[in-house]
């Protein structure tokens, strides 16, 4: 587990290397997450105005709750096959996240998991996704291509609120 609680007792030496507080992360652009950590806990990297792109092993299985929250610099996400789950503003205001695959592991996208995206260009959400919680990319202003399957059609103004759809392309799979 990566959490706030780990910042303070000394596993952001782990992440961070050289930095001492979520603060000074910025120093430190990209983050490689442990193996040996099984999720990303609540707050995990809450305003890390710095980071840019990060690492997530095949160890981590979940992403929670504001994980990234305001991540204003993160542009990149690997996002591996053994994540099942992005909890509810996992991305939030990571105004800088150009686009997003979402592996075919994954079967639960919360609610505002992606909300204010506003540099998110593209998202790809595979089948095996069963779950899509409303405002899920809310407020992701620059989506030009959207790849979803056909079963969440009728819900998807409730899924990209605050989206122009008249200027997505959205392919149904």
């Amino acid at each position: 587990m990566v959490g706030k609680k780990e910042f303070q007792e000394g596993l952001i030496d782990l992440v961070f290397k050289e930095a001492k507080d979520k603060e000074e992360a910025g120093e430190n652009n990209f983050v490689k997450i442990p193996d040996s950590q099984t999720y990303i806990d609540v707050d995990a990297f809450f305003n890390c105005s710095g980071l840019i792109c990060i690492y997530i092993p095949s160890s981590v299985k979940a992403i929670h709750e504001l994980s990234f929250y305001q991540c204003s610099r993160l542009t990149t996400v690997n996002i591996p096959n053994s994540i099942t789950t992005i909890w509810s503003n996992a991305f939030l205001r990571c105004s800088s996240l150009i686009s997003v695959k979402i592996p075919n592991s994954v079967t639960y996208i919360s609610s505002c998991a992606f909300n204010e995206c506003v540099s998110l260009t593209s998202v790809k959400i595979p089948n095996s996704v069963t779950y899509i919680g409303d405002f899920a990319f809310n407020g992701c202003t620059s989506l030009t291509l959207v790849d979803i399957p056909k079963m969440f059609e009728l819900r998807i103004n409730e899924i990209f609120k605050r989206v122009d759809l008249s200027k997505v392309k959205i392919m149904y799979t």
